[in-house]
């Protein structure tokens, strides 16, 4: 899944350095996520959700979505799980 994703970003001219900001009130102040970070989560997670994305990455990448987006939505995913 992780080579699938890197191979995508790369395809599509994505840094695996660029990063998201998300803000947060929490005592950490806001989080900046490197995309890198994001694939790394993404590889940790179970083989059903690994899939999940997958297939969600392929639908968006058919009809020329923004992949970003959806790595930034998993992201904020990411920080509510590991800092709430």
């Amino acid at each position: 899944m992780e080579s699938y994703i890197r191979t995508l970003l790369y395809e599509k001219g994505i840094s695996l350095e660029h990063s998201f900001l998300i803000p947060s009130d929490d005592i950490f102040g806001n989080h900046i996520v490197p995309v890198e970070v994001v694939v790394e989560f993404i590889s940790s997670l179970n083989k059903e959700t690994q899939l999940h994305i997958k297939w969600t990455l392929v639908k968006i990448d058919f009809n020329n979505g923004d992949i970003l987006s959806y790595l930034e939505y998993i992201c904020k995913g990411m920080v509510n799980l590991k800092f709430k």
